[in-house]
């Protein structure tokens, strides 16, 4: 089963936890850039979330996965 994922900093990571889903804190782009890889290379996440500015910084990522055209996952922003 595929579930959500946030990737954010560590107090909104941990209240998304609470809420059962899969959290991953990071505090730099190159830990989110590490994560961000993982995660898609994984593939276990429907949904990524990312926070506005983790976006941004993750732009040229994301719209690799977006150009293969799985539409999977979806990335959601706060």
């Amino acid at each position: 089963m595929a579930g959500v994922a946030i990737i954010a900093d560590k107090h909104l990571a941990t209240g998304f936890r609470l809420a059962g889903i899969d959290a991953f804190p990071v505090g730099k782009k190159e830990e989110a850039k590490i994560v961000f890889a993982r995660l898609i290379s994984e593939g276990k996440h429907d949904v990524i979330i990312l926070t506005e500015r983790l976006s941004r910084e993750l732009q040229r990522e994301k719209a690799k996965i977006v150009s293969l055209g799985k539409g999977r996952p979806v990335f959601a922003v706060i």
